[in-house]
């Protein structure tokens, strides 16, 4: 992953760097009460934009999911390996001790 991913993922949810998950889940749930495709009659231009917008904020949330359990964009000082595995993350990517 390279810095712009998670900052590019950082804007979508309009996050700062270093933003723990508990953050990041709230942003994205309140960016989904939005933007959630059901809210919108299907097939409609407005269906389609809430899609898309959806499709990339969960795209950006699990960038940021996974960029905290590879370490990257966490404040100093803290071991990647001390985050808690959270169920949808990429297993490969699982901190030892939660595998």
């Amino acid at each position: 992953m390279t810095p712009t991913d998670l900052g590019d993922a950082l804007a979508v949810l309009g996050l700062p760097l270093g933003v723990d998950l508990t953050a990041a889940r709230a942003a994205r749930r309140g960016l989904l009460k939005r933007w959630h495709p059901d809210r919108f009659p299907t097939g409609t231009v407005e269906w389609d934009e809430a899609t898309l917008r959806s499709q990339q904020i969960n795209e950006a949330f699990c960038e940021i999911e996974r960029a905290h359990v590879q370490g990257v964009g966490l404040p100093p000082g803290l071991d990647p390996r001390e985050w808690p595995y959270h169920p949808g993350t990429d297993p490969g990517l699982v901190p030892r001790g939660f595998r």
